[in-house]
Formats: C-alpha cells, structure tokens, sequence
C-alpha cells in the first residue's frame, strides 16, 4: 500500500506542474513536448523517434540471407507455440482450479514445500540444533544424500578424522562410548546445520522464493504480478529491468524482420506505465504485405523472447565462467554481509574470506554448514596451556567465581569484540571496554581451575578436550555460559594478503544466520599499501572501494537477474504467441486464416474479385472464425488473470 501511494504521489506530482506550465505558456510546453516526441499523461510517458529506421534497413540488408533463415525459423516456432500456448492457459487455469480445490482439503497444508515457503514468509527462527535431533533422526538419509554423503560414508569419514586425532587404540571402554556418542551428534548436527544453512540463505537472499512458493500455491504457473502481494517489494527493481530487457528484445525482434523484410520502421520508443517499462516498434501498413512477410515480422517477437530466455538459463548455469575474469570460485567462502546486532560486525569484515571454522576447512557454503554442525557437537575450543602457566594461574581463581555478562542475550561478552580485533593469531581480548586488562578462568584437562590474563594466550595453539593428544597439548578451555562455545575463525583479507584468527563466542549455529557469505571471490591484486589496519586514518580508498564492491554481492545479483529475465521473457513470447485480441497473437491468426481461406496472396489483390460475392463470403468466413478463436483465446487469459487474482487475493 505504501508503494501503491508513493507511486500516486509522484506521478501527481509530475503531471499538476506540467499541466500548470503547459496551461501559462501558451503552448510552448506543448510545443516543447512535440518536438522531442514525448508525450506526458498521469500515470503513462512515452517517448519515440524515427532515428533507427536507416540503421534497420541497412542492417536488414546487409544480413538478409543470414536474417531470412533466422526468422523463419521464427515461424516455425510461432506457429507451434500458437497451440502449445491455449494448451498452457488451459492447463494453467485447471491448476487453479485444481489448487482452489485443495485449499479446502483438510491435508492440504502438509506439502513440504509450501510449509517451507510459509516458515519463511512467517520469519521463524531455526529451532535449536537440539530439539532437531527427533526430525532429524526419521530423516537421515534423504539429508545425507541432499548434502551428497551417504550416511555410512559420512560416518566413516568422521570416524576416519577422529581416529587420526586419537587413536582408538589408546581410549578407554568409557572414553570409546563418548566418542562415539559425539560422532553420532557431529552426523545429526551436520545434516540439521546443512538443512538449516538452506533456510537461512533463504531468508537472507533468497526472499522471492517464499513469494514463488504463495504465487504456485495459490496462482498457478503463470500469474500477474502485485507488489507487496505475491511479490516482494525488495524485488521490485530486478523484475522492472527483467520487463524492460524483455520488452525490448521483442521489439528488436519485430524492428529486425520488418529491416529484413524492406519494410519501413516508422518509429521505435519506449514508455512508463505506472510503474511498468515497455517498448514498440511501429511498422508501415503490412496488410498488402505477402502473408509470409506479415508472418515472420510478427513471429520475430516472441521468437526473440524465447532466445532470450534460453539465453538467461544459460547465463545461469555458465555463470561461474562469465564472471571468471573476475572472480573465482572454490577455496574459500568470502563474507558479503554480517547483521548489525551480531558482535562479528565491527570485527569481521565485508570481503574477507574465511578459509577454517574450528577444525573444518571452509570451502564453500555446504562446508561451512560441516564446519558449523561440527562446532556444535564438538566442545568448546580451548588452548594448550602449558603446566607452568597453569601453576601460576592457581593462585589466584577469583575471577572464577565473577558473574559473567553480555552485551546481549545470546551472541558474546562485551570483551569479544576486543577478542576478534585482535590482529595476532590465537588472540583474545587484551583488554575490557574500559581500558583495564582482563582475567579469564580456564579447566585445565583434570578440570583444575585456574585463571590467566587474556592476553597471556595469544600464540598458544588451540585444542578440543577429547580430540588431541592430552599429554602433549593439555587443553584448557575457558569458563563459558551453557551452550556458548568458543569458535576459532581463519581469515584472509585478499587486500592486504594477511591471515588472522579470530575467535567466536556464543551458539555456533547462529554464524548461520548472522554471515552471508558467497562463493565467489574477486579476483585482485596483493595491495599492502591499500589496506589501512596499522594507519592511523583507517583503510585506504582502494580497500574501501573493494569492500563495498563485494557488499554489493554482484555475482549473487546477477544470477538472480538472469533468473527474472528467463522467467519474464518467456511468459512475455507464452503469451505473444497465443490467439489473443490486440497482441501478437492476434496478427498471426488472421494472417493463418486469410492464408488458409483465400489460398495465395494474389487473391488479396485482385480488384476484380474485392467485390464478388465469393469474395463477401470468405470475408465473412474468415472474420468469424477469427472472432472464434481470438474469443476463446482472450477467455483462457483473462480467466487465468482473475482466478489468479481471486486466489491470491481472498
């Protein structure tokens, strides 16, 4: 609604002001208008110009060999889809009624993909990984073979890694039970972490899935398109370019045909209408045209479409390769947003790649949601303490016995951001907010208490209690609240070239929904010179004209771009092609049936016939079956288009 008044009030404020001067100059607004061929109404600009009229001709000229197969190829086209296109209505408009149906069926809101579509649009948060564990346990190996494990595999390769970390062969009775209890947690949090990644991304970038899901549920395939309805606002801009591009690659395809049919363009423009881009093409009087002319210029439209539609999907699938001069892909996930009420904010920054989370190598989306399944099963992080630093840490275990606070309910300590800014590896707070330096109380591996400076373990290597050799690197964690753990972050700023780690406390899932990250990552010089950490006026212009660029999130984009212009431009030729009044559809049947009835196109010349009674009674043949099949086109879309509008609607 918001929208729809925004719009009201813009073209109103456009069209008073115009019509207030046109009305006090005496006609030179108007005049001004003319001159430019711009014609101004409420709600609808048009703009046109005879200017590419010499660039068709010539064009049509030059390639009208190369032009003449394409556009008959065209025809072929358009003459199937003519048929394939009242079977789409048709079978469209029986999904409607079909799901009109089945909104009253008392089981009709089970289907998992719709409960999906309604989770997101309900904007739920994930359920812990905790209570997935029942969900999950029914559905292991449909989860394993979405993330492309089997289970059997999938344990075999945890029990592989924890075997190279251990050795069996040294656990007790009691410590083989524990481990296996956690690889059996590791392959539920794994696949619910993989699951929950998917609903997050989502959330996070996907938001007209939600939509797509309400439109199929309630619309069918093919439905109109209402902002704030069953298209989301955020969309907007991606949908007006895809009907623009679409728009235009029709026009073109008629402006082309009609060049390589030496036809005369009288002119081409575009126009505003509300909010709703378009474009045409107007072409010189084409009924003393041969019927096989008329029908390759008005086949070229929707024949362009449907290129261009084959062109989108293959833009999608290849695109990887278009952006390979400059990104890459694989190797690592690169950080293209974080949510401001998440600590990481001020610390993790846009563009950096975040190459190991815990243990677990991160090399696109579906290891870190491993990496994230892993940190929740596994304990909490800790360090490899050295007896002597422990021995000095027993004296004094008064910080143990301190009430800990957070800055908010579930993320981190006020500390941490201090702990993630820090530049050193394995680097915790140096410092609280308030300049003075912190304690941290610790276990050691006999669950001794002691406590430490923060600052003291910087440079230590971190563990997992049960998951390295206790007698080399006994491992003390820090004392955290239940369910927080502390996650080691490997980072690489591509700017500046520098690895880091960085260490996240709080529920390992919520990174899930806190970091959007991507795949692809750009493709840039080592720039030290660039990257500001050690200067004192901050990063340099290069660094920040990077980051905002991977803010941006092109590739992601892109590819969402591609998938409205696949979409739009082949509903735009579905429905071009079909008998519909006042569309393409509409020339092409009349051409048909004037073939069909009068046989040759001498006969539409033929002055000695025009008055004949023979003549009279194949126009009126012809004329009513045009109106037949013209009817009973124009009856299958507007009947899509207002049952459509009555499910989405009521």
């Amino acid at each position: 609604m918001m929208l729809l008044v925004a719009v009201v009030l813009a073209w109103l404020a456009l069209f008073v002001p115009l019509k207030v001067m046109e009305m006090r100059s005496n006609g030179a607004v108007k005049d001004w208008l003319q001159v430019r061929n711009l014609s101004v109404y409420l709600g609808y600009v048009c703009w046109a110009t005879p200017q590419f009229n010499t660039f068709f001709q010539s064009f049509g000229m030059r390639y009208r060999r190369l032009l003449n197969i394409w556009f008959h190829a065209g025809v072929a086209t358009g003459l199937v889809g003519l048929v394939a296109s009242v079977l789409m209505l048709m079978l469209n408009l029986g999904y409607i009624f079909y799901l009109a149906g089945a909104d009253w069926a008392p089981n009709a809101a089970t289907d998992g993909a719709l409960l999906a579509s309604q989770f997101i649009e309900r904007g739920n948060a994930p359920m812990p990984l905790g209570s997935n564990s029942e969900i999950m346990e029914n559905h292991d190996s449909a989860l394993a073979k979405n993330m492309g494990l089997s289970p059997n595999v999938s344990a075999a390769i945890l029990l592989s890694n924890n075997n190279r970390a251990n050795g069996d062969a040294e656990l007790s009775s009691e410590n083989r039970l524990h481990a296996l209890h956690l690889r059996q947690r590791l392959l539920d949090a794994e696949e619910s972490a993989h699951h929950m990644l998917l609903q997050a991304e989502l959330r996070a970038e996907h938001v007209a899935r939600s939509y797509e899901g309400s439109i199929q549920k309630h619309a069918g395939l093919i439905a109109p398109l209402l902002p704030g309805i069953n298209m989301p606002q955020s969309q907007l801009s991606y949908i007006l370019a895809a009907i623009a591009v679409a728009a235009c690659f029709h026009e073109l395809g008629h402006a082309l045909a009609a060049g390589a049919e030496e036809l005369r363009v009288v002119s081409v423009g575009g126009f505003l209408a509300f909010i709703f881009p378009g474009a045409f093409v107007q072409l010189e009087r084409m009924d003393h045209q041969p019927y096989a002319r008329q029908l390759r210029v008005y086949c070229a439209g929707a024949w362009h479409n449907l290129v261009l539609a084959l062109g989108a999907m293959l833009g999608i699938i290849f695109l990887p390769v278009l952006l390979l001069p400059a990104f890459t892909t694989g190797g690592a996930c690169v950080v293209t947003s974080v949510q401001p009420n998440s600590v990481l904010f001020n610390v993790l920054p846009v563009g950096d790649a975040i190459l190991m989370l815990g243990d677990t190598q991160v090399t696109d989306k579906r290891s870190f949601a491993v990496a994230v399944a892993r940190a929740s099963a596994k304990p909490s992080a800790g360090f490899c303490v050295p007896e002597l630093m422990i021995y000095e840490g027993r004296r004094d275990i008064s910080c143990c016995n301190t009430a800990i606070t957070f800055k908010n309910g579930h993320d981190a300590l006020p500390e941490e951001e201090q702990a993630v800014q820090g530049d050193a590896p394995g680097a915790l707070s140096a410092a609280s907010p308030n300049g003075q330096a912190l304690m941290q109380c610790f276990h050691s591996a006999v669950d001794e208490k002691f406590c430490l400076f923060q600052q003291r373990v910087r440079g230590l290597p971190t563990c997992y209690p049960g998951y390295h050799d206790e007698e080399s690197c006994p491992c003390s964690v820090p004392q955290l609240p239940s369910e927080h753990k502390l996650v080691p972050m490997t980072l690489h700023d591509p700017v500046s070239g520098i690895k880091r780690m960085i260490f996240f406390q709080g529920q390992p899932h919520m990174l899930m929904e806190k970091i959007i990250l991507s795949e692809y990552r750009a493709r840039i010089p080592v720039l030290p010179f660039a990257s500001g950490p050690s200067q004192a006026d901050g990063p340099g212009w290069l660094e920040r004209a990077y980051r905002y660029a991977i803010s941006l999130n092109l590739p992601r984009k892109l590819d969402r771009l591609f998938r409205y212009v696949f979409s739009i431009s082949l509903c735009l030729a579905l429905l071009n092609m079909a008998p519909v009044y006042y569309l393409d559809g509409d020339a092409i049947v009349t051409v048909l049936l004037k073939l069909i009835i009068h046989g040759t196109d001498a006969d539409l010349h033929d002055s000695t016939s025009a008055f004949s009674a023979e003549h009279h009674a194949s126009a009126r043949k012809l004329d009513s079956a045009r109106r037949l099949i013209l009817g009973i086109g124009t009856a299958l879309l507007t009947a899509n288009i207002v049952f459509s509008l009555m499910n989405v609607l009521l």
